[in-house]
């Protein structure tokens, strides 16, 4: 087996400041200095054309990001893990040019056990296709097990030769993930038990429509981090304990949040049956998302306040929306809204208030 020998830079931190202008991005990672890096007009597997950021000088990776017109922006890369960790690079006899440059210098995930995620905060609320390429020069026959995006799907890439193109699976991972309320961005790079691992760079490419098969939004303030006013707490990423359930009730969401073909569907469960509850939405996430106390639960959306529905709640504890939400919440393309169901809880009310909320939940609309 061979080894992999690391090159370390004495430089390894290089920041730029700016503003975050476009949000697409182009990185190759690993020995940029014995083979360089593409050229602007090299678009690779998600044919994405533009400045290829330089990351190299081994764990953390910590960069503040160019954009795609070699601008600086406030975006910013980190990795964090165990295993071989450093730059590496091998020169493959079949790649050549561009490919070269993406393809021969890495960074080294290392044997077996080796796993390191990738963090990229910054970027501006939106849908985002992650392309992570993992191909091994010194020997293609490697496997990597990307993982992420919003459905945490593991694809394995690699045990191929350079063919000349790009496939996924081959060359590259691809993961869609949704940026929420300035949500951190995490790709986990793992080696699958032999051989070497392996991680060559990233596009970043933002996309119109929301990620397929993903919810709508995203959850926040949830009483499994905070309490109710008489102490009660509730189940991960819910509200707080009712009379039917200890583990609070739960408000999610379904469908895709097009303001011009709105399917969005909100999801209460958890709820005490046979109760009405209004599912409303805010312009704000109060408290900075972890709400304030309000009967049994936490209010956490707030400002610019629009009913949207009361629905009762089943004998299982379930109820959901059945209007365009966003015809109703008057949404407009762009806007981000914070959602919320606020029940009744007459006999059993943990507090005596009679009411409680579930969770928050956030969407971006476009």
């Amino acid at each position: 087996m061979k080894s992999r020998v690391h090159l370390f830079p004495s430089a390894v931190l290089l920041i730029f400041a700016g503003s975050v202008n476009a949000q697409d991005f182009n990185l190759d990672v690993g020995d940029t200095f014995s083979v360089g890096n593409p050229a602007a007009t090299y678009a690779a597997g998600a044919g994405q054309a533009g400045f290829w950021n330089p990351i190299s000088g081994g764990p953390p990776y910590q960069f503040t990001l160019f954009d795609l017109n070699q601008q600086a922006t406030t975006v910013t890369t980190d990795c964090q893990g165990t295993g071989g960790g450093g730059d590496y690079f091998f020169d493959n006899g079949a790649t050549a040019g561009d490919d070269q440059a993406l393809l021969d210098d890495l960074q080294d995930i290392g044997g077996a056990g080796g796993v390191y995620t990738w963090t990229f905060g910054g970027l501006a609320d939106g849908f985002y296709d992650i392309y992570t390429y993992s191909w091994a020069p010194d020997n293609p026959s490697y496997i990597t097990n990307i993982t992420g995006g919003d459905l945490g799907d593991t694809q394995a890439v690699g045990g191929v030769a350079w063919t000349g193109t790009h496939t996924q699976g081959g060359t590259y991972a691809r993961h869609c993930v949704t940026v929420s309320g300035g949500s951190l961005v995490h790709i986990e790079i793992a080696n699958p038990g032999s051989g070497f691992a392996s991680c060559n760079g990233f596009q970043i490419v933002e996309r119109v429509n929301p990620c397929p098969g993903a919810e709508p939004g995203t959850g926040f303030c949830d009483c499994a981090t905070s309490s109710s006013a008489c102490g009660t707490t509730g189940g991960a990423g819910n509200g707080c304990a009712n009379g039917s359930n200890l583990a609070g009730a739960n408000l999610a969401g379904s469908g895709v949040a097009d303001t011009a073909a709105d399917t969005v569907v909100l999801q209460g469960s958890g709820l005490v049956p046979g109760q009405p509850g209004l599912y409303f939405q805010g312009d704000n996430a109060i408290n900075g998302g972890n709400g304030v106390t309000f009967g049994d639960g936490l209010r956490c959306a707030g400002q610019n306040i629009q009913r949207l529905q009361v629905r009762g709640a089943d004998a299982g504890g379930d109820s959901e929306t059945n209007i365009s939400v966003s015809t109703q919440g008057g949404v407009s393309p762009g806007d981000t809204k914070h959602y919320q169901l606020w029940y009744r809880d007459p006999a059993g009310s943990p507090c005596g208030s009679t009411f409680n909320l579930t969770n928050g939940y956030t969407i971006v609309w476009f």
